[in-house]
């Protein structure tokens, strides 16, 4: 400690004060033995120490806080803007009543808005209202079944999650057995056996000849189901259908289009079983008769004495027939002058290796036997050219 007494500043705090007082006591009890003339020195710090006291606790009286009952100290402000804000605000502004409602079960609902653009209601949504929104339905997606049904048994029965008949429906089935049978129908989640039909013609008499486990197409025309399937397993079974059978056109690399090697007729429509040739659904009156050595071309009548040789404006667009004659006397090849033939008329011939050609029309040439004394027998004639 210094010698002498602690000054006491005014501005000085309380605690601090106190402190230098006792330091002061403490002084003067040190120094009063040896005679030290401290009396005076003893009142002018009492009157100093005085003065600090009542500044610094009228300091700390004007910066205190009075406690109110329920009320504590916080480290927020309340600005006047705030209270000006807040004094704004009516009574039980911040009181929510939940609006009235419907109650609802659960499901899938579309929202009716008012003028405002407001939800107003709400109701079950439709159907329509999905597949508007470009969303199919169920019975509008493609799907495939499974047909257990026996390979021989030809009422198939098909097994489809959520399939509805409607025309122009398209399924794939899967049969799980190889089809044996003839004129199968297809019978869907118990819609009905529908026939199945194939180039515009029923199956009544083809047989599909389905593999095991393999997928096929089909599409509901409203009546029956049209095989979409590989043409590869339609098979022939029975002679009366012969008469469904399309020619095939073959092409040649001549035409400098692209064409396909094979096509179909569209128009042409052979029966090998009866011999007809059909153009557009009528019969050309064109007869094809297997002999023993060869085919007889271009006839409607044969016999052992006479054939005709019906060819649509023969006479009119050819000049010539070239020609295979077969009969008993031999084997011949024929060429006839229709130009000269035609100029004999009808009651004149003209003759071949024993045969006898008469003109009938610009469509029709007739042949006869009968020249000689023994008449040969018409074992066949075939065209082979015309020119």
């Amino acid at each position: 400690m210094a010698n002498g007494l602690i000054t006491i500043p005014g501005n000085e705090n309380v605690g601090k004060s106190v402190d230098s007082i006792n330091a002061n006591f403490k002084y003067l009890n040190e120094k009063m033995p040896a005679g030290d003339n401290v009396l005076e020195q003893a009142k002018e710090y009492t009157n100093t120490v005085k003065d600090a006291i009542v500044k610094s606790t009228d300091e700390a009286l004007q910066a205190r806080v009075l406690k109110e009952s329920g009320k504590g100290l916080s480290t927020h402000d309340f600005t006047d803007a705030e209270k000006s804000k807040l004094s704004s605000v009516e009574e039980n502004a911040n009181n929510y009543i939940h609006p009235t409602y419907t109650s609802r079960s659960a499901g899938i609902y579309k929202f009716q808005v008012n003028s405002t653009g407001h939800i107003a209601n709400a109701v079950h949504a439709e159907k329509s209202d999905i597949t508007a929104m470009g969303i199919p339905s169920i019975e509008d997606v493609a799907c495939y079944g499974t047909c257990i049904t026996d390979g021989g048994n030809p009422t198939k029965s098909v097994t489809l999650d959520g399939f509805k008949l409607a025309l122009g429906k398209k399924i794939t089935v899967i049969f799980t057995n190889a089809n044996t049978a003839n004129g199968i129908t297809i019978n869907v989640n118990g819609t009905g056996a529908k026939p199945v039909y194939y180039a515009g013609f029923a199956m009544t008499h083809r047989l599909l000849k389905i593999p095991a486990q393999t997928g096929i197409d089909f599409i509901y025309d409203g009546a029956n189901w049209v095989y979409c399937g590989q043409e590869s397993y339609v098979y022939q079974n029975n002679v009366t259908d012969n008469a469904n059978y399309r020619l095939l056109l073959s092409y040649t690399g001549d035409n400098a289009q692209e064409r396909a090697s094979v096509k179909k007729s569209s128009k042409f429509i052979a029966n090998p079983s009866t011999g007809t040739l059909k153009i557009d659904g009528t019969v050309t009156a064109k007869r094809f008769i297997s002999t023993s050595t060869d085919v007889l071309l271009y006839s409607n009548s044969f016999t052992a004495s006479s054939a005709t040789i019906d060819i649509s404006n023969l006479f009119t667009n050819y000049s010539a027939v070239v020609c295979n004659a077969v009969t008993t006397s031999g084997k011949y090849s024929v060429t006839l002058p229709l130009a000269y033939i035609k100029s004999l008329g009808i009651n004149g011939f003209y003759e071949a290796e024993g045969l006898l050609f008469y003109y009938v029309d610009d469509s029709t040439l007739t042949v006869k036997t009968g020249l000689g004394q023994s008449n040969p027998t018409i074992n066949s004639i075939k065209i082979i050219n015309l020119y």
